[in-house]
This record gives structure tokens, C-alpha cells and sequence, in this order.
């Protein structure tokens, strides 16, 4: 049976679009096969992420929603042969016109929800992992709270933090979705148990995992996939166990 996991954050910068793609990589390394969607419309950046080369793609998830495609039309693999699992990708178009008129449009958004239902089943996926846009936008929302799980991402500032509140209320306004918290980008001097109290009192949250601030991840630039290249880093480990936390929901 497919999970499906969306991974949305209140604000850009929280490395949602990271740990999405590395997370997807940790699991495509175990054997599991693993579509992507990335709904972030306003600032695609999966298909750098996946190592897709331009101009591909050229039909995405905008023209399937505005109904231009088909589904299958915008289903690419991506070009990761050494996994013994598979990661495909549905990317959302990095074309200015499309980006542009996307937030002008918008979209079907009960095509979205069929194209997931159908996805999951056409591909046979162990899971599918939807990068949302951020914010609080009620479309975007409602589709993030429709999932198996709700992963929220945010970094250990005041102003994320403060945000993460105001997201938490747009969503239980909606529904109560599984929600579990990621925190991203720790300092050293960070302390684990402080973060773990405020998220309980704050947010009404238990954290599920906390990553650490990485320089190496920053000097990547976004243009590959850090826990095939640094297994042993901290941060990596921290994917493997977010992973391993994803393959027990799914026995």
C-alpha cells in the first residue's frame, strides 16, 4: 500500500525541497520506489535537485493541471541507475511564463488530488512524496492535509517558529491531520530537549527529527543529492532515521 507524505513549511528557507529529494534518494537506496511531486509552483527546484537536464522537462505538472497533458506525459524517471529502487518525478515548470501564470490561473485543484490517487496506483509506489508551495494558502493546504502524513518543516528561529503557530491554526481549521515536526538547520550549541518542550507548548507538536545545520549541503548549492554523496554525515543520518521512521508506517 502507497503512503503518501506531503512536506510543506510556512515559509521558503526551511529546506523542505531538500530533504524531500534526499529523503526520497535514502529510500530509493533501500529499494523502495518513490515518485515526487513538486507542487511548489512559485519556486520549482526539484528537477536540479533529481539532476533532470534542461530543457527537460518540457510538458510538467502545470500543463497537467491546466489540462494541456496528460498524466503520463509529465512522469519522469530520474536518472539515478545505481539505486536498487526507482525515483520518478511529476516537476512543476521553471519557466517564468508558467510561473507566472500559475499564480495568476491557479489550477484544478480536484485534478491534483485524482493525479496523486492515480499515481500511486499507475506506478506501483511505496511512497510519494509531495513538495507543497508554502504558506498558508487553503488549495495547497487542503491537499497537504489529505495525506498519510503531514511533515512540517521549520528552522529553529523566532520568526519560523512564530509562523509555524499561525500555519498549525490555517490547518486544524481544516482538519487534524498526522503531523509530525522536522527542524531544520541546528546549531551546535542547539539543545535538542529546549526545542522538543517548545514545539509541545508552543506548537502542540513532538518533533520527529532534528537535522543540523550543514555547510556542506549550502556549498552543494542544490545541485545534487547529499545523502548519496556524505552517508556518514550527521545530517545524513538524520535522513536515514526520518526514513527508517517512513518504512515503519508503511509495515
Amino acid at each position: 500500500m502507497s503512503r503518501i507524505i506531503s512536506v510543506h513549511a510556512f515559509k521558503g528557507g526551511s529546506g523542505k525541497t531538500t530533504i524531500t529529494a534526499n529523503l526520497a534518494a535514502r529510500l530509493a537506496a533501500g529499494g523502495s520506489r518513490v515518485g515526487i511531486i513538486d507542487a511548489d509552483f512559485r519556486a520549482p527546484g526539484m528537477r536540479v535537485l533529481l539532476g533532470l537536464p534542461a530543457p527537460r522537462p518540457q510538458r510538467t505538472l502545470n500543463h497537467y493541471l491546466w489540462h494541456e497533458a496528460e498524466l503520463e506525459e509529465v512522469i519522469y524517471p530520474a536518472p539515478m541507475d545505481n539505486l536498487p529502487g526507482q525515483i520518478i518525478l511529476i516537476p512543476a515548470s521553471g519557466t517564468l511564463e508558467d510561473i507566472r501564470r500559475m499564480s495568476k490561473e491557479g489550477y484544478d485543484t480536484g485534478l491534483l488530488h485524482n493525479g496523486i490517487k492515480a499515481l500511486t496506483t499507475q506506478e506501483r509506489l511505496d511512497f510519494l512524496l509531495v513538495d507543497t508551495q508554502p504558506g498558508v494558502e487553503e488549495n495547497t493546504l487542503l491537499m497537504a492535509v489529505s495525506s498519510d502524513l503531514l511533515l512540517i518543516t521549520a528552522c529553529p528561529d523566532y520568526q519560523d517558529l512564530n509562523g509555524t503557530r499561525l500555519l498549525m491554526q490555517a490547518i486544524y481549521r481544516l482538519a487534524e491531520p498526522q503531523i509530525a515536526l522536522l527542524v531544520n538547520k541546528t546549531s551546535p550549541t542547539s539543545q535538542p530537549e529546549r526545542l522538543r518542550k517548545i514545539a509541545r507548548e508552543h506548537l502542540d507538536l513532538d518533533i520527529l527529527s532534528i537535522l543540523p545545520l550543514a555547510d556542506a549541503i549550502i556549498e552543494k548549492a542544490g545541485r545534487s543529492l547529499f545523502v548519496l554523496e556524505h552517508p556518514d554525515h550527521p545530517w545524513s543520518q538524520a535522513i536515514d532515521d526520518l526514513a527508517e521512521h517512513l518504512l515503519a508506517l508503511r509495515a
